[in-house]
């Protein structure tokens, strides 16, 4: 175990916690799905004004060190094309605004905000639903600015992008009268790319490339409402840092 320090406090006045941050995230959305051939096929559009609002503040001197205020229009497109009643295909494709990354205590710069970042996101895939029990089947691709500490310098920098592609398996419903299973399989790349630090091809830090969960609900016979339930998580081993 390794014993972190405790918080800096002295100088602080006494009574409410002094405000570090303050946060405003508002969004307008507005979508259609438009429908064809009895819904076989429908394609939805959609585009959303997102707008992040931040400020940082000094706990000593309660005065702000550093705000941004940013807005963006971000697009969704998606289609689902049904071949037969229990299959479903589709694919998307959606932007977001997502709050800027913060740098963590211990670094040279914490509580440095930086800026928001817009987020990519395709994917494709089948839905086979019978009713009772359904499986999924995806691939996406997902690409988001890469932030760490680097281990050289402490300081908290972001860098590049982090692209993840990967495809996923899931699986829910009822197996048997009074046995049903929730549950699924992730494969995922995650790899930096357009760095300048020099680790293009890394795999990102703390992203696993298995992940297994499963939930199974076992209805007890004889006694009405009792059920038993569990549940296994897996992670793969994981990266501590882009090196």
């Amino acid at each position: 175990p390794i014993i972190t320090p405790k918080p800096v406090t002295s100088g602080l006045s006494r009574g409410d916690p002094p405000r570090t941050a303050k946060f405003d995230l508002t969004s307008l959305a507005v979508a259609d799905t438009v429908s064809v051939l009895k819904e076989a096929i429908q394609v939805t559009l959609g585009v959303r004004r997102q707008r992040i609002a931040s400020e940082s503040f000094n706990p000593f001197t309660r005065e702000q060190t550093s705000s941004y205020d940013e807005i963006a229009y971000t697009p969704t497109y998606g289609i689902v094309v049904k071949p037969w009643k229990r299959l479903s295909l589709y694919g998307n494709y959606i932007e977001g605004l997502y709050q800027g990354p913060t740098a963590p205590e211990g670094t040279v710069n914490a509580g440095q905000v930086f800026p928001p970042f817009v987020s990519t996101s395709y994917e494709a895939g089948t839905k086979l639903d019978f009713g009772s029990l359904g499986f999924t089947f995806a691939a996406f691709d997902i690409t988001q600015p890469s932030a760490f500490v680097d281990a050289a310098t402490n300081i908290f920098v972001v860098d590049g992008e982090q692209r993840n592609r990967g495809l996923e398996f899931n699986t829910f419903g009822k197996l048997t009268n009074g046995f049903r299973i929730l549950g699924g399989v992730t494969l995922m790349e995650a790899l930096l790319v357009n760095t300048g630090t020099g680790n293009d091809g890394n795999t990102a830090p703390g992203v696993p490339d298995v992940q297994v969960s499963l939930s199974p609900e076992l209805d007890i016979p004889g006694v009405k409402g009792l059920t038993l339930t569990g549940r296994v998580l897996y992670s793969a081993s994981q990266y501590y840092d882009p090196a």
